[in-house]
């Protein structure tokens, strides 16, 4: 029996589907790490990314949009009229919004608080106001390593590349960025220490709650795209475990596979799947070796595996535990804590070393890409997209299905879906004029595949589909 259809012009449509296999169903949609460039193992040098596997070859995650960061000018009883210009010249008032995350922080990133120990500088920012907001908090470890860009020495600042992460961040249009900053976020298992965040480097350390010297850097708002960083034990108000800001772990975080894909695991916060063997190859080694063992592994039925980027591998921390710091009912085997675990992402200040993630204790810091000995790391692999499959590209919000992006679509939208079988079969009752595509990659920003939904009925208004089937 055919389906009514009524007002609407199908631009491509074709009995076969290809699908890109992935786990739908996530809840939090995982950025780029912005790296553009592709770099040798010893000498620095940028190369060719075609089957480099590396992070600027795959570039997986959500696009950033342009301009990143919009200043928002203020005076101190709230936002400039017009917002053409500082209307009182301080920019110790304004603000930043991050247009990628949707946080907002303040311009100043020494935001006028004296430099103390952790739970002062705590209690301050909570009581800090500015721009006419009095609902200003430390950020926690997963928001403030949300707000950089891992490939900052591909940028200009000035008329020479950025020499460090302050530089690039400084160059936005933030002002006194400093060198270290503290998080809300305290160590699991070390109640004297909280996770703070090298500026220059880019590296998430432990620093103990009584050290003076580090500043603070206010934030507010809330992200569909920064997810929880799983504490939930409070050591002061205002504090990470207070406040527990982010996207919410899903009840059961991992989902082993079972039959033909038993050897993997699903994280249902991400959509991505991971190998479950967290030592698959026996052995910690070079950089270069963990890209080649990706790209040749045949595991699960699938063959679309690669050495996961910086913000997929630090997307599986929770840091309400320690030693592994994965979530306590995690189904991984043979996680290694004696060292770290490599990413595919360079270090852009000296781009001979990349990434690495502790899943011991959750700090992510650099290694030479050449060690094999001390210093080398393990490796974990992973495939798929983050995130949820459907984005309405007006907006930036993200959905779980046609359906529900459909129910807060205005009139003139464009809904994008990945290349997926989504199980809609969607009644249209509203009175708009919408476009529909489908057969987006993972970041959408490209249409090479096709979507499939179970059906589609237009009782009002109108739409305009491309690369989508109609089961």
């Amino acid at each position: 029996m055919k389906r009514p259809f009524f007002l609407f012009t199908i631009l491509s449509l074709i009995s076969d589907l290809i699908i890109l296999n992935a786990a739908f169903g996530s809840s939090v949609s995982l950025p780029q790490t912005g790296q553009t460039q592709c770099y040798s193992v010893m000498n620095e040098l940028v190369i060719d990314c075609a089957g480099s596997g590396q992070d600027a070859e795959t570039k997986m995650g959500i696009a950033w949009p342009d301009p990143r960061y919009t200043i928002i000018y203020c005076n101190s009883g709230g936002p400039c009229p017009g917002q053409s210009s500082d209307c009182d010249s301080n920019s110790s008032n304004d603000l930043v919004t991050d247009n990628l995350t949707g946080l907002t922080w303040s311009r100043d990133a020494q935001n006028r608080v004296a430099r103390g120990a952790w739970a002062v500088e705590l209690s301050e920012v909570n009581s800090l106001s500015l721009c006419g907001y009095s609902d200003w908090r430390m950020p926690n470890v997963n928001e403030l390593e949300s707000l950089f860009h891992w490939g900052f020495n591909e940028q200009t600042c000035g008329s020479s590349s950025c020499y460090d992460l302050q530089a690039w961040i400084e160059s936005t249009g933030f002002t006194n960025v400093r060198p270290y900053y503290w998080t809300s976020s305290t160590v699991a298992g070390e109640t004297a220490n909280v996770w703070s965040f090298d500026l220059e480097s880019g590296i998430i350390v432990k620093e103990g709650k009584g050290t003076v010297g580090l500043y603070s850097w206010p934030v507010r708002g809330s992200s569909s795209l920064v997810s929880k960083t799983g504490q939930t034990t409070s050591y002061a108000a205002g504090d990470d475990g207070n406040l527990q800001m982010g996207v919410a772990f899903p009840a059961t975080r991992f989902t082993a596979g079972t039959g033909d894909e038993s050897d993997c695991v699903t994280d249902n916060l991400t959509g991505l799947m991971w190998t479950k063997n967290a030592n698959l190859y026996g052995s910690a080694s070079f950089w270069s070796d963990g890209l080649g063992y990706a790209n040749s592994l045949d595991l699960c039925g699938y063959t679309d595996w690669r050495l996961p980027n910086k913000n997929e591998l630090y997307s599986l921390i929770d840091r309400s535990q320690s030693a592994p710091a994965l979530a306590s009912s995690h189904p991984f085997t043979n996680v290694k804590t004696d060292k770290k675990y490599w990413t595919s992402t360079s270090n852009a200040y000296f781009r001979d070393q990349a990434w690495q993630v502790d899943l011991s204790s959750g700090s992510v810091d650099v290694t030479q890409k050449s060690d094999s000995g001390g210093d080398a790391g393990y490796y974990l692999f992973v495939r798929g997209c983050s995130g949820l499959p459907v984005e309405i590209s007006d907006t930036g919000n993200f959905y779980s299905s046609l359906t529900e992006a459909y129910a807060v679509a205005d009139s003139g939208n464009t809904i994008l879906m990945r290349t997926a079988a989504l199980s809609d079969a969607i009644v249209m009752t509203r009175e708009l004029a919408i476009v529909v595509r489908g057969g987006y990659d993972c970041s959408f920003s490209t249409s090479g595949g096709f979507t499939s939904i179970s059906g589609l009925t237009v009782n009002r208004g109108s739409v305009t589909i491309a690369n989508v089937i109609i089961k």
